[in-house]
């Protein structure tokens, strides 16, 4: 009984061994034919030209040879993934001067063509027509002088939707594939200007030569808010991000930095890694005006658009909830001044304490003219006074002024009590 025991164990031993075995053989030989059947592989090219575009490399870097601009690399990625999905499924044994023959069988009039340059060498392919009944498709390929033709396929990750009965036959990853060897430079052009880090810290040299800093740790700015104030956690949440997510309409791999003129701003970035980014924005480049941004670090020079450049030009206050007040009964308050106001007279007005003001300052009550009228509550203490062009509501407890641009709208000076 013993001994039968003994001889399973054993038994089952070998047998979990010939499995695992056989599994690892069969899975070898299975990675060996993929790698046969690849038909792009990474290699170390110095450009490649596919639709109207060439992409040149330097080193980790890819720009355009046309105009000089960056190229991105996430795009230069999705297009050596799709390629090496083509997996080669038949070599046809024609010769050059058969296809050439019967080349219209095969390939369409518009070549549709991508082309590594190596050190030493070339390789070229060509996408041919799609079978009518497969997925599949004719290619050629040159690869130094070498001519070889047949049958490929697509096998690269696709998101769509396929009819069950249709899968087989489906132009869609052909479609792809058509559709990227019809590139143009545009495609490739690089947009987005910084890669994606924990930004502890920013300090801004505005337009106005206003120089403060923004803490996204501690959720405070530099200076500090006024008393009575609280900081805008939105604002100080979506901040880096909008630096993070800056897009250019195109990047120059060099400049000349003689040629910059105007600078608007200045943006320092202060990783938690510890590195740190300097960002100066400039109104003109080459007598040309626009808005061009350089990168410490680096010799790029990117051109913004007009929507992009508005984090230059902000102030400390932008990160500021500059409202007098988050909400407001109208029980037990008071108004006293130059005009009586009541019912909806008196909701117009203190409806500003609601509103974000378009700014706020630190003021003596002796600094400002004669007040027009008083407002006063439980814990609330404002005097109004009409400046040019605007209304400042003090607070009284704190000091803080609200400014409203008012303009010269004739009701509200009607109900101030100015006409």
């Amino acid at each position: 009984m013993k001994n039968n025991i003994i001889y399973t164990f054993i038994l089952f031993g070998l047998l979990t061994f010939t499995y695992f075995f056989q599994e690892l053989k069969e899975r070898e030989k299975f990675e060996l034919k993929d790698k046969k059947e690849i038909l792009f592989k990474a290699g170390k090219f110095s450009s490649f030209k596919i639709g109207d575009a060439h992409v040149v490399k330097v080193e980790n870097e890819y720009f355009l040879k046309k105009s000089n601009y960056l190229a991105s690399e996430e795009k230069v990625s999705k297009v050596f993934k799709i390629l090496s999905g083509i997996r080669v499924e038949k070599v046809l044994p024609l010769s050059s001067h058969d296809i050439i023959e019967n080349k219209n069988l095969f390939f369409p009039k518009q070549e549709r063509k991508i082309s590594f340059l190596f050190k030493k060498n070339k390789f070229d392919f060509y996408l041919g027509n799609k079978l009518e009944f497969s997925q599949s498709f004719y290619f050629r390929v040159i690869n130094a002088g070498k001519l070889t033709w047949g049958i490929a396929k697509d096998v690269s990750d696709f998101e769509g939707f396929y009819r069950k009965e249709n899968y087989e036959r489906s132009p869609k990853r052909y479609n792809r594939l058509v559709d990227l060897l019809n590139v143009n430079d545009q495609f490739f052009r690089k947009e987005k200007i910084l890669k994606n880090r924990d930004i502890k810290k920013i300090k801004i040299l505005s337009l106005k030569k206003e120089i403060f800093t923004v803490d996204l740790k501690e959720k405070k700015t530099y200076p500090e808010k006024f008393k009575g104030l609280h900081y805008s956690k939105a604002k100080l949440n979506v901040f880096p991000q909008d630096l993070l997510n800056l897009r250019a309409k195109f990047i120059e791999k060099t400049y000349l930095k003689s040629k910059l003129e105007k600078k608007l701003s200045q943006i320092e970035l202060f990783a938690s890694d510890g590195v740190k980014i300097t960002l100066g924005l400039f109104g003109k480049y080459k007598g040309r005006k626009g808005f061009f941004l350089t990168h410490s670090g680096k010799r790029t020079l990117s051109h913004l658009d007009q929507r992009e450049v508005t984090p230059f030009f902000l102030t400390v206050q932008e990160f500021w909830d500059l409202r007098p007040k988050k909400d407001l009964s109208l029980t037990n308050i008071s108004v006293s001044g130059t005009k009586e106001l009541k019912g909806k007279n008196l909701q117009n007005v203190l409806s500003f304490l609601l509103k974000r003001p378009n700014r706020v300052s630190l003021f003596k009550e002796s600094s400002l003219g004669k007040e027009h009228f008083s407002i006063k509550g439980e814990k609330l203490s404002f005097k109004v006074f009409k400046e040019t062009q605007e209304l400042v509501f003090l607070n009284t407890y704190t000091g803080v002024g609200y400014h409203y641009w008012v303009g010269n709208r004739p009701k509200l000076l009607t109900l101030l009590g100015q006409r």
